[in-house]
């Protein structure tokens, strides 16, 4: 039992301690835990908020984001998954979030609704959850098409150089 336990806490602990906030998260969309403004939410234009990050680490081929919402009745729910962003571009302009808004090579994951590209924060009821928007920088690009959370994660396993997240929070009116 004890060692299942010591395993357990390990496998927890571990990939926080190799990779801790390296990356500076910022947003012009929204201030840092601050609530989100409606336009990018369900109850508004449903469009991303821009981010921005700055790092000094090395080895950088790509970025990947993720964001989700912690919250959701189902434990975790995905809003946004984009990756493939070149090493010298350091964020995502307002409304990248659209299919239609990316540069070329850069790619869209799908959400938990199973679309690809941005879904806004679209809280059940009137409870608070908070948003976060996870940027990981890898040292390689990833092979994949129209990939969920968890191929992603699998992907970039043992490639993650260091990360980043900001949060914001979004109640229903």
């Amino acid at each position: 039992m004890a060692k299942r336990l010591i395993i357990a806490v390990f496998s927890i602990i571990l990939p926080l301690i190799a990779c801790s906030q390296d990356i500076n998260v910022g947003s012009n969309s929204f201030a840092r835990g601050q609530m989100m403004p409606g336009n990018f939410t369900c109850d508004g234009e449903n469009k991303s908020p821009s981010l921005s990050w700055d790092d000094s680490l090395s080895g950088i081929i790509s970025y990947a984001v993720i964001m989700e919402d912690t919250d959701a009745p189902v434990g975790s729910w995905v809003h946004w998954i984009v990756f493939n962003i070149p090493a010298g571009q350091k964020g995502l302009a307002e409304g990248a979030g659209n299919t239609e808004g990316l540069s070329s090579g850069i790619k869209h994951g799908l959400n938990d609704w199973g679309r690809p590209g941005y879904g806004g924060p679209c809280p059940p009821g009137k409870s608070e959850h908070r948003y976060y928007f996870r940027v990981y920088a890898l040292d390689r690009m990833l092979e994949l098409e129209k990939p969920e959370k968890s191929d992603i994660e699998k992907a970039m396993q043992g490639h993650i150089i260091g990360k980043g997240e900001i949060m914001a929070r979004y109640r229903r009116q």
